[in-house]
């Protein structure tokens, strides 16, 4: 058993550090992820401690649930929308008890393999850090119980002195002639064996690594549709408990359906490719450079509104209406492009005659 939960163990970090490097470097948006975790597969492993409930009591120094053993499962895990899906579990290990009340001494130990598929509520929605999950379902326990009955090679009786002799208690000259004998706890006689139907009840608490990892803390009822566990009729039917920490890697590929599973829209509608404190959606001038003072449109400031930004403006008090040239410098007269030259200017001409009155042109 020790060998097993090792292999378990290394199983479980082999997948963990399996998980950081296969992260997907694709970004994806959040529409597309939660429709990828609706649709995604997901597998794990899983130890922790099983507990047999059945009609031996224990001996009165343990809980009811009496003395767990180690065991290990697998699991598969199929969602079918955002809260709900199909999950098959694997358990195998081992149950034991004894029971020293009374003159009747019993003890059993029994190898457990136990397989369910259940229906699944899954608070995961794809995005969430910590999630609850309930399942419930159908399963088939085989089982096959041993018994501790010979010691030393001689079958062991237990007197209610609490210890074990080669006689039982009360058999014609037991007190002489018993030899107390040193219980061995090898469970080497079989006893009957079967399968049962099974009905389990899971219950835990996912916390997200990340996208492919999840780590899960849960606990399993199962009720069994038997009373022979440790072969022993009556008292009603056997029950088992399992509390169990696990290690889940999903798996999340790309959404091809998703044709815009490229782009990540949150970021895009907050973007400022400048840096000018305005995004992009409302930002009329794109290229503002660094450190730049801009309005509220994120264009650069302009204080003499000439058309030439504040950071460029060689000449910051340009007057109102003045033609400048691309460093916000007023332009001489010549300069202005539009401006008229001395041929251009209209020229009315005027003829006089000497004989005639000066004032009146001909």
């Amino acid at each position: 058993m020790k060998k097993t939960l090792v292999l378990c163990l290394s199983l479980i970090a082999c997948t963990a550090l399996l998980a950081q490097d296969a992260s997907d470097e694709e970004v994806i948006s959040a529409e597309s992820q939660q429709k990828l975790d609706v649709k995604s597969y997901s597998f794990g492993l899983h130890a922790g401690m099983l507990n047999y409930i059945g009609d031996l009591k224990g001996d009165g120094t343990h809980s009811y649930f009496g003395v767990g053993n180690w065991a290990f499962g697998l699991t598969a895990e199929k969602k079918f929308g955002t809260n709900y899906g199909v999950l098959v579990n694997g358990i195998f290990g081992n149950v034991s008890k004894r029971d020293i009340y009374g003159s009747t001494y019993a003890n059993f130990k029994s190898g457990i393999a136990h397989i369910d598929i259940n229906f699944m509520l899954d608070g995961d929605n794809g995005r969430s850090v910590v999630s609850p999950f309930l399942s419930v379902g159908l399963g088939f326990l085989f089982y096959s119980p041993k018994a501790d009955l010979i010691s030393q090679g001689v079958p062991h009786y237990f007197w209610t002195d609490g210890t074990y002799r080669d006689v039982e208690q009360g058999a014609p000259g037991a007190d002489t002639a018993s030899v107390v004998l040193v219980r061995d706890y090898d469970y080497e006689t079989a006893l009957d064996g079967g399968m049962a139907l099974t009905l389990p009840v899971w219950g835990g608490v996912k916390f997200k690594i990340s996208r492919q990892i999840d780590i899960r803390l849960a606990a399993a009822y199962v009720f069994t549709f038997t009373d022979e566990l440790e072969n022993i009729a009556g008292g009603g039917k056997d029950h088992l408990f399992y509390t169990t920490f696990g290690v889940n890697y999903n798996l999340v590929g790309v959404d091809r359906s998703d044709k815009f599973r490229t782009i990540d829209f949150t970021n895009l509608f907050n973007a400022d490719s400048d840096n000018d404190g305005i995004k992009d959606k409302s930002d009329l001038c794109q290229d503002t450079p660094p450190g730049v003072q801009v309005d509220e449109h994120g264009c650069a400031l302009d204080a003499d509104q000439d058309g030439v930004p504040d950071y460029q403006d060689r000449e910051p008090a340009t007057p109102a209406g003045a033609a400048v040239d691309s460093f916000g410098v007023t332009l001489k007269m010549e300069e202005q492009p539009n401006s008229p030259s001395m041929d251009d200017l209209p020229v009315e001409r005027k003829q006089f005659n000497s004989n005639n009155n000066p004032d009146d042109p001909k």
